[in-house]
């Protein structure tokens, strides 16, 4: 499946690739193969613990403050609850728009100072450089 989703964004930056789908799937595929390789190593499961801290606290994190900002502000708080009701017929909460536009971003951007400010004073998982 994340093959699959990864395949259509870029066959939608690079058309050209959707005349060699099956070599551009292989190659996908291939890609995804060696950047895990070295998580079989013996020491892969520093290699996963490492990665998956800095991806879950860097681009996640951020990610999730910019999809708040976005569609708050943007798209439009008031404007997706109008679309949530008519997809759902379920109200959202009155305090909603409030939350999204205000209270989320200002906890996402605690969050994210907070974890800059961590690894600034302590190195992560105490891991020895070579």
């Amino acid at each position: 499946a994340l093959v699959e989703s990864f395949k259509a964004v870029l066959l939608e930056c690079f058309p050209l690739m959707r005349k060699h789908n099956q070599l551009s799937s292989a190659l996908l595929c291939l890609t995804g193969w060696l950047a895990g390789l070295c998580m079989t190593t013996s020491d892969g499961r520093f290699y996963l613990d490492i990665f998956d801290h800095f991806v879950s606290c860097y681009i996640i994190v951020p990610v999730g403050l910019l999809e708040a900002l976005l569609v708050g502000w943007v798209y439009g708080a008031d404007r997706l609850a109008i679309d949530i009701l008519k997809s759902t017929a379920e109200k959202v909460p009155i305090v909603w728009p409030i939350l999204i536009k205000y209270v989320v971003p200002v906890v996402v951007s605690i969050l994210l100072m907070y974890n800059f400010c961590t690894e600034a004073v302590e190195v992560y998982g105490h891991y020895v450089w070579w």
